[in-house]
Protein backbone atom coordinates (compact mmCIF):
# COMPACT_ATOMS: atom_id res chain seq x y z
CA UNK A 1 0.00 0.00 0.00
CA UNK A 2 1.31 3.46 -0.84
CA UNK A 3 2.16 5.84 2.05
CA UNK A 4 -0.64 8.27 1.12
CA UNK A 5 -3.26 5.50 1.13
CA UNK A 6 -1.93 4.18 4.45
CA UNK A 7 -2.33 7.63 6.02
CA UNK A 8 -5.85 7.97 4.62
CA UNK A 9 -6.87 4.54 5.90
CA UNK A 10 -5.26 5.15 9.30
CA UNK A 11 -6.96 8.54 9.55
CA UNK A 12 -10.34 7.07 8.64
CA UNK A 13 -9.97 4.31 11.22
CA UNK A 14 -8.91 6.79 13.90
CA UNK A 15 -11.94 8.97 13.08
CA UNK A 16 -14.28 6.01 13.36
CA UNK A 17 -12.78 4.97 16.69
CA UNK A 18 -13.11 8.49 18.12
CA UNK A 19 -16.70 8.86 16.95
CA UNK A 20 -17.62 5.52 18.57
CA UNK A 21 -16.02 6.62 21.85
CA UNK A 22 -17.89 9.91 21.72
CA UNK A 23 -21.24 8.11 21.42
CA UNK A 24 -20.59 5.54 24.13
CA UNK A 25 -22.92 5.87 27.10
CA UNK A 26 -21.22 6.62 30.41
CA UNK A 27 -21.16 3.85 32.97
CA UNK A 28 -23.79 4.16 35.72
CA UNK A 29 -22.77 4.79 39.31
CA UNK A 30 -22.73 1.57 41.29
CA UNK A 31 -24.39 2.10 44.66
CA UNK A 32 -23.55 -0.62 47.17
CA UNK A 33 -25.28 -0.53 50.55
CA UNK A 34 -25.26 -2.82 53.55
CA UNK A 35 -28.87 -3.15 54.71
CA UNK A 36 -29.15 -5.37 57.76
CA UNK A 37 -27.58 -8.68 56.72
CA UNK A 38 -28.04 -7.97 53.01
CA UNK A 39 -25.64 -6.30 50.62
CA UNK A 40 -27.76 -4.32 48.16
CA UNK A 41 -26.61 -3.03 44.76
CA UNK A 42 -28.19 -0.51 42.37
CA UNK A 43 -26.89 1.06 39.16
CA UNK A 44 -27.84 4.71 38.67
CA UNK A 45 -26.88 6.90 35.71
CA UNK A 46 -24.81 9.90 36.83
CA UNK A 47 -27.19 12.23 34.98
CA UNK A 48 -30.08 10.93 37.10
CA UNK A 49 -28.13 11.57 40.28
CA UNK A 50 -27.26 15.10 39.18
CA UNK A 51 -30.91 15.74 38.25
CA UNK A 52 -32.06 14.96 41.78
CA UNK A 53 -32.06 17.87 44.24
CA UNK A 54 -28.99 18.48 46.37
CA UNK A 55 -29.62 18.46 50.10
CA UNK A 56 -27.69 19.61 53.16
CA UNK A 57 -29.14 17.94 56.27
CA UNK A 58 -27.90 20.79 58.46
CA UNK A 59 -29.85 23.46 56.60
CA UNK A 60 -33.28 22.12 55.61
CA UNK A 61 -35.62 19.13 55.70
CA UNK A 62 -35.13 16.57 52.90
CA UNK A 63 -36.61 17.58 49.53
CA UNK A 64 -38.57 14.30 49.54
CA UNK A 65 -40.40 13.11 52.65
CA UNK A 66 -40.61 9.50 53.79
CA UNK A 67 -44.30 9.46 52.79
CA UNK A 68 -43.41 10.72 49.30
CA UNK A 69 -40.68 8.06 48.99
CA UNK A 70 -43.17 5.33 49.92
CA UNK A 71 -45.69 6.75 47.41
CA UNK A 72 -42.97 6.63 44.71
CA UNK A 73 -42.28 2.96 45.50
CA UNK A 74 -46.03 2.23 45.35
CA UNK A 75 -46.23 3.80 41.88
CA UNK A 76 -43.15 1.86 40.69
CA UNK A 77 -44.52 -1.42 42.01
CA UNK A 78 -47.97 -0.77 40.51
CA UNK A 79 -46.36 -0.16 37.10
CA UNK A 80 -44.24 -3.32 37.27
CA UNK A 81 -46.21 -5.71 39.47
CA UNK A 82 -49.80 -4.48 39.26
CA UNK A 83 -51.77 -4.10 42.46
CA UNK A 84 -50.02 -6.91 44.29
CA UNK A 85 -50.12 -6.18 48.04
CA UNK A 86 -46.84 -5.53 49.84
CA UNK A 87 -45.55 -4.14 53.08
CA UNK A 88 -42.70 -1.74 53.78
CA UNK A 89 -40.23 -3.43 56.10
CA UNK A 90 -37.61 -0.69 56.47
CA UNK A 91 -36.60 2.71 55.17
CA UNK A 92 -33.25 4.41 55.63
CA UNK A 93 -32.04 7.81 54.50
CA UNK A 94 -28.46 7.66 53.18
CA UNK A 95 -25.92 9.80 51.38
CA UNK A 96 -24.99 8.77 47.83
CA UNK A 97 -21.22 8.40 48.13
CA UNK A 98 -19.11 10.11 46.85
CA UNK A 99 -21.70 12.83 46.13
CA UNK A 100 -21.56 15.11 49.15
CA UNK A 101 -25.02 16.65 48.78
CA UNK A 102 -26.96 13.89 47.05
CA UNK A 103 -29.07 11.63 49.23
CA UNK A 104 -31.49 8.73 48.75
CA UNK A 105 -33.90 6.52 50.61
CA UNK A 106 -33.22 2.80 50.68
CA UNK A 107 -36.56 0.98 50.95
CA UNK A 108 -37.05 -2.69 51.77
CA UNK A 109 -40.42 -4.25 50.93
CA UNK A 110 -41.93 -7.71 51.25
CA UNK A 111 -44.63 -9.41 49.22
CA UNK A 112 -45.66 -13.03 48.62
CA UNK A 113 -42.62 -13.50 46.34
CA UNK A 114 -40.12 -12.28 48.92
CA UNK A 115 -38.06 -9.20 49.73
CA UNK A 116 -37.42 -6.37 47.26
CA UNK A 117 -35.17 -3.31 47.55
CA UNK A 118 -35.51 0.14 46.00
CA UNK A 119 -33.41 3.28 45.87
CA UNK A 120 -35.53 6.45 45.85
CA UNK A 121 -33.71 9.62 44.80
CA UNK A 122 -34.70 13.02 46.19
CA UNK A 123 -36.61 13.83 42.97
CA UNK A 124 -38.91 10.85 43.62
CA UNK A 125 -37.42 8.63 40.92
CA UNK A 126 -37.11 4.96 41.85
CA UNK A 127 -34.34 2.55 40.93
CA UNK A 128 -34.69 -1.19 41.52
CA UNK A 129 -31.91 -2.58 43.65
CA UNK A 130 -30.84 -6.19 43.92
CA UNK A 131 -29.54 -8.22 46.80
CA UNK A 132 -26.01 -9.28 46.02
CA UNK A 133 -25.66 -13.04 46.41
CA UNK A 134 -23.31 -14.30 49.08
CA UNK A 135 -20.08 -15.67 47.71
CA UNK A 136 -19.59 -19.39 47.71
CA UNK A 137 -16.98 -20.46 50.25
Amino acid sequence: MKPVKRRLVAGALAGLALSAVGRAAPFPVEVIEQFDEARVVAFIPEARIQASPAWDPLSAPPPLSVAEAVAAVKRERAAKRGGEPFSVMEIELRRLAPHRHRWHYLVKTRDREGVHYYVVLMDGSVVDAIREPESVK
